[in-house]
């Protein structure tokens, strides 16, 4: 009836089909109709609009119509990510380069923009080293290396006011 036909027109915008495998229902019904509405929402609606674009311009602000920026802030982002595996790598297997050191970013790179990632390595200067050896040419990351925080004033930078309970009297006060 007609209301198979608007379930069929629902599945079709959606991208699903009335009855998939298994003879499933795939439509939106009504308790999941808002979660179809913020998908389609979501969604990029220009087709020749890339995925790229629209998570740069939905995470961390880059308009797509700025395109020099948005490049250059790319790469930067990239070379941030880098840096921040050459940390993690650095901390796993030296200790911790640096207690002041984050990634400055809310989100990390798309893994289509980890190319052309020969910018972060310098050239050989003898024609490289012997099979099994470490990569030398890797350029390194200068890592200040400060002392940690006293690990009271860490609790104190992270345990919402609510916990003050849990530390001693004199710096529980303090929250």
């Amino acid at each position: 009836g007609g209301t198979d036909t608007a379930a069929a027109a629902a599945a079709e915008e959606s991208g699903a089909t009335a009855n998939g495998a298994g003879g499933a229902e795939l439509t939106p019904t009504s308790d999941d109709s808002k979660a179809a509405k913020k998908f389609h929402k979501r969604r990029p609606l220009d087709a020749s609009r890339s995925y790229r674009d629209y998570y740069y311009e939905t995470k961390l602000g880059w308009r797509p119509e700025d395109r020099e920026y948005t490049l250059r802030n790319r790469r930067k982002h990239v070379r941030d990510y880098i840096e921040g595996l050459h940390w993690v790598l650095a901390y796993y297997h030296e200790g911790c380069q640096s207690w002041d050191w984050y990634f400055p970013h809310l989100y990390a790179p798309l893994s289509t923009d980890l190319v052309n990632l020969s910018e972060f390595y310098e050239e050989p200067t003898d024609g490289g080293g012997e099979e099994g050896e470490a990569d030398e040419g890797f350029r390194s990351f200068p890592f200040t290396s400060e002392d940690p925080f006293p690990s009271l004033a860490q609790l104190l930078s992270v345990l919402p006011p609510q916990s003050a309970g849990l530390l001693p009297a004199p710096v529980g006060g303090l929250m």
